[in-house]
């Protein structure tokens, strides 16, 4: 599958020619599951000198990232975040407090207390 993959890719870029994109990372864990997909279809990531870690760039057809790339991340980074907070739920019970649910939403204003 990654064969072919790779091959339609070397096909895209004949009509879609390959253009320098950025791309930006929330997180750690988003830019190296990123960065290892690309790497795993052949794409070279890098970034410029002065640039954050979380700037990913690749020189890559439109096509291949809107068709494959991006869709594929995006459904990765979902689960990679779903797996993560659980894990984290986890940890978290286990080691401090076994509540871990989100802070009580209160009705009030704004800066009227803080602590």
């Amino acid at each position: 599958a990654l064969g072919r993959i790779q091959a339609k890719l070397l096909q895209l870029e004949r009509t879609d020619p390959p253009t320098e994109y950025q791309f930006t990372m929330s997180n750690g864990w988003s830019r190296k599951l990123f960065v290892a997909l690309l790497r795993r279809y052949g794409v070279h990531p890098y970034r410029y000198h002065r640039q954050r870690r979380n700037t990913v760039m690749a020189r890559v057809s439109r096509s291949f990232v809107d068709g494959t790339l991006w869709p594929e991340f995006e459904a990765l980074n979902a689960a990679l975040t779903e797996h993560l907070d659980r894990l984290t739920d986890a940890i978290i019970a286990e080691a401090i407090a076994s509540d871990t649910s989100e802070a009580e939403e209160i009705r009030g204003t704004l800066g009227a207390a803080s602590s």
